[in-house]
């Protein structure tokens, strides 16, 4: 039988929360975290480039004014990889996942190495027009689907065995192993910072003057969160007419209130503190990256 695999399951998943509204899957190694395109008219609404490197923090507090043009900084910035190493990783990884299913009697067609959109502005807030347009489904139409993982349901009996059994194996020769545990433990932290933004106090004065705004338009919430969700929760969907005005209104109001200057100025100090006592550790992920890189380099 013939499977088709989009990507091998090397193109693995960092999950990054952003409390200001956008929750984002990324993929740590094949792909820039996602970032939010805007144009000229979102200039004076916090636009900065996309960083590729954590630089200190301005030394603005969240209760103190911020400067237009505050950037969102997330640990996955520090683990981008240039994409000559990730289509070597990747068509190496391939070829190995290839030769280990045929020889276990499986025949396999893999993915095209498909190189990941080059960064664009990382913004505070969406574009009104694609929110005016989408509601809260904005994001999937600005993002869409850019990466895939490997087609797991397309497998069943020996053929997933043999599958679980080549991945391992392949995963073991390029050392993505201790890349993986690595990974782990800086998603983890990841979401650790998100939870602590959760828990800080000018987040959640900002967050009710943000509640307090919606009551203005006749909406009871108490936070974005619960505002996306009573939406996609809705028979209509997120981009039903009721649902992309709440939207509209939602997004005006998160602007109103700066409420994603506040997240982010938090976030990028909680960040800059991690990094100045545990920087070793994203040296060790970019190490175990080019080990992973010089394997598959290695080729056959």
């Amino acid at each position: 039988m013939k499977t088709s695999l989009a990507k091998f399951t090397i193109l693995l998943t960092l999950a990054s929360c952003n409390r200001d509204g956008e929750r984002t899957t990324t993929t740590s190694i094949a792909k820039n975290p996602p970032v939010d395109t805007a144009n000229a008219d979102d200039v004076t609404q916090g636009v900065g480039e996309s960083p590729t490197a954590v630089t200190t923090t301005n030394g603005s507090s969240a209760s103190s004014p911020l400067p237009v043009g505050v950037v969102p900084r997330y640990l996955s910035d520090l683990l981008l990889w240039d994409n000559s190493q990730l289509e070597t990783v990747f068509t190496q990884s391939e070829s190995r996942l290839l030769r280990c299913m045929n020889s276990a009697g499986f025949e396999f067609e893999v993915g095209e190495f498909s190189p990941p959109p080059a960064p664009g502005k990382r913004v505070l807030y969406p574009d009104t027009i694609l929110v005016e347009k989408y509601g809260y489904g904005w994001r999937a139409r600005q993002l869409g689907d850019e990466f895939h993982n490997a087609d797991g349901t397309a497998l069943s009996g020996p053929e997933a065995t043999a599958y679980t059994k080549c991945q391992a194996a392949v995963h073991k020769d390029l050392s993505y192993d201790v890349l993986i545990d690595l990974q782990t433990l800086v998603s983890n932290t990841s979401n650790d910072i998100e939870l602590q933004i959760d828990s800080d106090s000018d987040v959640a004065i900002a967050m009710t003057r943000w509640s307090q705004c919606m009551a203005k338009g006749g909406y009871s919430l108490s936070t974005t969160d619960e505002a996306e969700v009573t939406a996609g929760n809705s028979n209509e969907g997120t981009d039903g007419e009721s649902n992309i005005i709440q939207a509209v209104s939602d997004y005006q109001c998160r602007r109103d209130v700066r409420l994603a200057e506040v997240i982010t100025s938090r976030r990028n100090q909680l960040v800059d503190d991690w990094l100045e006592v545990n920087f070793a550790v994203i040296e060790a992920v970019q190490e175990a990256q080019q080990e992973v890189f010089r394997r598959a380099n290695d080729g056959e």
